[in-house]
């Protein structure tokens, strides 16, 4: 996936890589259980949920598909 956003956003690999891991830290994009790839609010921010969960804002991109070989 970071091979593929560094193409289209005409940024390296390494950069992409550097700008998910920060994201990912800060709570702020998840995988969910299913594998999907998703932006979040974490709980205890001014914009979570109201009942101190997680809110799964947008999903970015579906879970990857298995193969027999996985």
């Amino acid at each position: 996936m970071g091979v593929e956003l560094a193409q289209d956003m005409g940024s390296t690999p390494d950069e992409i890589r550097d700008s998910l891991h920060s994201l990912h830290a800060q709570g702020l994009l998840l995988i969910a259980d299913d594998g999907s790839l998703w932006l979040t609010v974490p709980p205890g921010t001014p914009h979570s949920a109201a009942n101190g969960q997680w809110t799964f804002v947008e999903k970015k991109a579906d879970a990857p598909e298995l193969t027999a070989a996985d």
